[in-house]
């Protein structure tokens, strides 16, 4: 989560397409999900984006 690049790709790619998230909104809830991620070296995609979708109430959009 220290990669600006990985961290746009996420906002970008996941959060903008698939949640429907605009850039700001996107960008806050990926860093709060590495937050709270921060002890585990080894972050799993499928759990930053389950973070991210559940810390911007749009789980819902997943299924």
């Amino acid at each position: 989560m220290s990669d600006d690049a990985e961290i746009k790709r996420v906002v970008d790619g996941f959060c903008a397409k698939k949640l429907g998230l605009e850039a700001k909104a996107a960008t806050a809830a990926v860093k709060a999900a590495g937050e709270k991620m921060k002890a585990d070296r080894t972050k799993g995609r499928v759990t930053v984006y389950y973070l991210v979708a559940e810390a911007t109430g749009t789980l819902g959009k997943l299924v």
